[in-house]
């Protein structure tokens, strides 16, 4: 009895994950909360995935999307010894064009 309720909930737990995964749209991040996770970068003062995890994973609304893709698109091409100061550099260029 206990076996069964136990395979049962593991089934639910493992059903509800694979739906998540393919029903996820990306994140929800308010103009405000893309502009800070930005801010942070540039001065230091995010956590130590903060900017990978922004650069990683779509944001569910199109333009701040946009902005993300930008900002992950500046750290193309840059040697690994001179990576976070060039990245800074290029994503401080691009908010001064938005």
């Amino acid at each position: 009895m206990i076996t069964s309720v136990i395979i049962i909930l593991l089934f639910l737990g493992v059903l509800v994950l694979v739906i998540r995964m393919y029903t996820f749209k990306g994140m929800v991040y308010t103009p405000e909360e893309v502009a800070d996770i930005i801010e942070k970068f540039l001065d230091g003062s995010g956590g130590e995935w903060d900017w990978d995890d922004f650069t990683s994973i779509t944001i569910k609304d199109a333009y701040l999307d946009g902005i993300r893709c930008k900002c992950a698109h500046c750290e193309t091409n840059i040697h690994l010894k001179d990576q976070t100061s060039t990245v800074a550099m290029r994503v401080q260029q691009l908010c001064e064009t938005l």
